[in-house]
């Protein structure tokens, strides 16, 4: 076994670290990511504790595989001198972060950490707050309201916050009105993934707001009174009628 390390991996210049942190989040991951990769994130984490006391087998028993928990001194100096050049030439200012050049890189991990994790998490409350927040007032801007949806999902993804697909169909759902959406959103309800909901919604659309929206020439509000003059036959529900209904006995239905 080698204790030979490849070439420390360089991010592009708008990946690395920036000084305010913006990208901590995304940078974080990679960094973990490619520590995990070559089995050397024991000295991110500090898993792995710098040998004392003895001195390093110089050939009988070979040497350590990088994972090892146990590496000899001078395996521990490489590979901790590895992962540590790996965070320090991937952050655009170390001195702003006020780390150098020797430090461990657990010490410089650790600096990082405590200095943005906390930021971190209140930015993503922030975003999530505004992705919850969305809501839908009239059913003909359907689409363009679900593209805004999946855009502050995304914002919230890009700051390492996480909205698994079963909760964003649960917001989705949720921000539609119910008095226009009416059974159709006990229908939905069965959706766990965001791309087949979104699909179902636009399908609704098509066959219900599309044509009026594109013939029409009447104003917002005259269009609106127009469709709610025409409840649906079968659910009662304004907007659509029993040919496309999603709701029990509908052309829709289920």
């Amino acid at each position: 076994m080698t204790t030979n390390l490849p070439a420390t991996p360089i991010l592009p210049e708008e990946q690395k670290l920036t000084t305010d942190g913006a990208n901590w989040a995304t940078f974080k991951e990679v960094m973990i990511s490619m520590a995990r990769g070559r089995g050397v994130e024991g000295y991110l984490f500090g898993t792995v504790a710098e040998p004392a006391g003895f001195v390093a087998n110089t050939g009988s028993l070979g040497f350590s595989p990088l994972n090892s928990t146990m590496p000899s001194p001078d395996e521990y100096s490489l590979r901790d001198g590895w992962v540590a050049a790996m965070l320090f030439q991937n952050i655009k200012d170390p001195r702003s972060h006020d780390l150098k050049g020797t430090d461990s890189a657990h010490l410089i991990w650790t600096t990082l950490v405590s200095k943005f994790n906390r930021s971190t998490e209140l930015l993503v409350g922030m975003k999530m707050e505004r992705l919850r927040s969305l809501e839908l007032k009239d059913p003909r801007y359907l689409i363009s309201h679900l593209d805004e949806l999946v855009k502050r999902r995304a914002e919230v993804h890009d700051i390492g916050g996480s909205v698994p697909d079963a909760l964003m169909c649960t917001i989705i759902l949720s921000s539609l009105p119910k008095e226009e959406f009416g059974p159709l959103l006990i229908t939905l309800q069965v959706h766990t993934v965001v791309a087949h909901l979104v699909q179902h919604l636009r399908e609704w659309w098509d066959l219900v707001w599309k044509k009026q929206v594109e013939e029409s020439g009447t104003s917002a509000s005259t269009l609106a009174v127009a469709v709610g003059d025409s409840p649906c036959e079968n659910c009662g529900v304004q907007g659509h009628n029993q040919r496309v209904c999603w709701a029990q006995g509908g052309g829709k239905e289920g």
